[in-house]
């Protein structure tokens, strides 16, 4: 398999080590050049996300010591300063996985159906997506 030789940050906010360890190894069979950053709280992805905007992506557990749910999104996307975000959840409601996309998540993943094309697939999507939408497509009048 070729892997992707593009350099890439990631900030994986997720309290569950074995998940995390997951999703590192999801992304190296990809990514070759894959710079992860962990935070297993609220708290420490903020103290990330401040001193840090180089992120690309950000992967983000809704359910967190300190902090969950919808409230836990509106947080992380205001603090991302637009990092796209995909969730990664066991949290499979429906309603609820529109209601963050509405918010402004790029992806809305559940682990139980994650797999490593699955990952890489969307992580490419949402730094696409985010990159055609700050990308300028018309020239400016002089």
């Amino acid at each position: 398999m070729r892997k992707d030789i593009k350099a890439y940050n990631f900030l994986v906010v997720e309290d569950n080590l074995s998940d995390f360890v997951l999703i590192e190894e999801y992304l190296s069979e990809y990514i070759l050049d894959a710079g992860i950053a962990h935070a297993a709280s609220f708290e420490a992805a903020k103290q990330k996300l401040t001193s840090n905007k180089s992120f690309d992506l950000i992967f983000l557990d809704l359910s967190l010591p300190d902090h969950a749910g919808e409230d836990l999104i509106k947080d992380t996307l205001q603090l991302s300063e637009g990092i796209p975000i995909v969730v990664l959840t066991g949290f499979s409601d429906l309603d609820f996985s529109i209601r963050s996309l509405a918010l402004g998540v790029s992806d809305y993943l559940l682990k139980d159906e994650l797999n490593s094309a699955f990952l890489y697939k969307s992580l490419i999507y949402a730094i696409e997506r985010n990159r055609y939408r700050r990308t300028p497509r018309f020239p400016t009048k002089v």
